[in-house]
């Protein structure tokens, strides 16, 4: 039995853009990550660094794309991987959901979820265990909070990390709302139109 849980979205998008900037070794160097810039404009440039990354080949891909991963959408790491070509983890994906997880749950439910599966959640158990929350970097430099976000900026990640707000029970900001539930009406309608073909 494979378990899975996800996070909401935007939260998981702005941990991943403070995971990264603290393993940068200059991150004032970046406009996405220099203390010099506020939270809006070190968020906003690092969706477009994300955009870029996304939209270059593998081999054309700049540094600043190591870490990308962190905050793309957590759909895509239960997507079913094309290991056996030699490419990297988010790279090719078979556009189907891993048939090894039977259970995905949201991050604050994982004691239940747990439970539900048969299982006891020790986390004293788990040696060497990181908690990147503790990190000092991310709780000065890297500090994050929602409300601290414009609604361009939320808008641009929620455009960025908008296949989670389809797949997992999530409320997207109220800039892109509207829009996510437009197109998940329209998901369900094709989906009942194949099922009702068949």
């Amino acid at each position: 039995l494979l378990v899975s849980v996800v996070r909401d979205p935007i939260d998981h998008f702005l941990s991943g853009w403070a995971e990264c900037g603290s393993r940068s070794p200059e991150p004032e160097q970046y406009e996405w990550f220099s203390p010099a810039n506020n939270i809006n404009e070190r968020v906003l440039s690092w969706v477009e660094v994300l955009r870029r990354c996304v939209e270059t080949e593998p081999s054309q891909r700049g540094s600043e794309c190591r870490c990308s991963q962190h905050s793309y959408p957590q759909a895509t790491f239960l997507l079913d991987p094309t290991r056996n070509k030699g490419k990297k983890y988010h790279d090719t994906f078979d556009k189907k959901i891993d048939p090894s997880v039977e259970m995905v749950g949201d991050l604050r439910d994982i004691h239940g979820m747990l439970q539900m599966a048969g299982l006891e959640y020790d986390p004293s158990t788990i040696p060497h265990r990181r908690s990147t929350s503790k990190d000092p970097s991310k709780a000065t430099i890297f500090d994050w909070d929602k409300d601290m976000l414009s609604a361009e900026v939320l808008r641009s990640i929620c455009e960025f990390v908008m296949v989670d707000y389809y797949l997992f029970e999530f409320e997207a900001p109220v800039g892109c709302r509207d829009e996510v539930r437009s197109h998940i009406d329209q998901i369900e309608k094709v989906v009942l139109y194949k099922v009702s073909s068949k």
